[in-house]
């Protein structure tokens, strides 16, 4: 009868993940789209072929910072919620002190409820304490952070559709990490849906670099880079919390954003001494598209996002924003006046079954 409500709740979870993963990719194509106005790629389209035009703010590494440092905003919690501020206070004295009484406690029980009563107290020490989150956002920001700018950049020099399709090669390589790491459980139709993933990128960049040339092949690269590091940092967060009942997300995120404005303010000189990304102030226009595109792309959707990986698997919720490829698509098609080709097309397919397919291997995973 436990194994039939555990697994009950698992299904539960798994759906629950899938929603958060499916609204997340709604949020990002949101927030992709955004970000090309930023660039300046809502100008005219006179340069035709679908060329993404010159930007009046394309300044890819202060666009991630800024949306990145608008994650301290939920450092209020530790204003608001008095429980934040006791935990806080808690994790510096009593922890040697906790474990010592659970093992006395441990030693006066029965021999019969040795096992369940070690499970309860494992349940509720596992929980990390605001000082073990902020050191594991300390670890987690250079991967988060460096997997947005590739990002970005590249959003700089090709489509929004063809960004979101080599995006989910994040799939392959999340499956690679997964398994070496042991947060991912292997099976044949997971690898052949990554498979069928990976095709449909490859279509997509074959397509897209011989319709518009190597401009976008660079963008497509950067793209790539970027789908590592993603891959990375979800299986790093799967790898390093586990459940998702074990950390206080917004907390978490204040304190990426936190170490973000800190860290990054050096890099931001670095980048204007040398000309790299000369800083200048946003218009008031471009500020507030700015912090939209923070609010929908980071605030919002990684909260959304981290949560879906600790609800399903690293995989599942990396093949899950496939699903930004045909919302891209339709974007571009309609607002932008793209037009792609039937092997573009094809590619599509390709993403979707993968995404599906990984959805079932994972499905007959739990139920066995």
């Amino acid at each position: 009868m436990e194994q039939v409500v555990g697994l009950g709740r698992e299904k539960r979870e798994h759906l629950l993940g899938i929603v958060l993963v499916l609204l997340v990719a709604l949020l990002w194509v949101s927030a992709a789209e955004l970000t090309q106005i930023i660039y300046g790629g809502d100008g005219d389209d006179s340069q035709g072929g679908g060329h993404i035009s010159k930007g009046t703010f394309e300044k890819p590494f202060f666009l991630t910072y800024f949306c990145t440092a608008l994650l301290s905003v939920y450092m209020f919690g530790f204003v608001v919620h008095s429980g934040w501020r006791s935990a806080w206070r808690k994790g510096w004295g009593d922890g040697c002190e906790s474990n010592g009484e659970d093992e006395q406690s441990l030693d006066i029980l029965p021999d019969d409820d040795d096992i369940q009563a070690q499970t309860n107290l494992d349940e509720m020490s596992s929980n990390l304490t605001p000082q073990e989150i902020a050191k594991l956002s300390m670890r987690f920001w250079p991967i988060w952070f460096i997997a947005n700018y590739t990002y970005n950049w590249g959003l700089a020099k090709t489509t929004v559709a063809s960004s979101s399709t080599i995006s989910t090669l994040a799939g392959l390589f999340t499956l690679i990490l997964g398994g070496i790491s042991g947060t991912e459980r292997f099976s044949f139709i997971k690898l052949v849906s990554v498979l069928f993933t990976v095709a449909g990128v490859g279509i997509v960049g074959y397509s897209d670099e011989r319709e518009k040339g190597e401009e976008t092949l660079v963008g497509d690269l950067l793209t790539l880079l970027g789908a590592a590091f993603f891959a990375a940092y979800t299986v790093s967060l799967k790898f390093w919390v586990g459940r998702d009942e074990r950390i206080n997300m917004p907390m978490f995120f204040g304190f990426v954003g936190i170490f973000n404005i800190v860290v990054g303010i050096p890099c931001l000189l670095f980048l204007h001494l040398t000309k790299i990304e000369p800083f200048s102030i946003p218009s008031p226009r471009t500020f507030g598209l700015l912090t939209l595109n923070g609010s929908l792309g980071t605030v919002l959707s990684d909260y959304l996002w981290a949560r879906s990986v600790l609800l399903t698997t690293p995989v599942i919720s990396t093949l899950a924003t496939s699903m930004c490829v045909p919302l891209s698509f339709l974007v571009d098609t309609f607002f932008r006046n793209e037009t792609f080709n039937g092997l573009y097309r094809l590619g599509l397919v390709f993403v979707v079954v993968g995404f599906i397919g990984a959805n079932v291997s994972e499905s007959r995973l739990r139920a066995a």
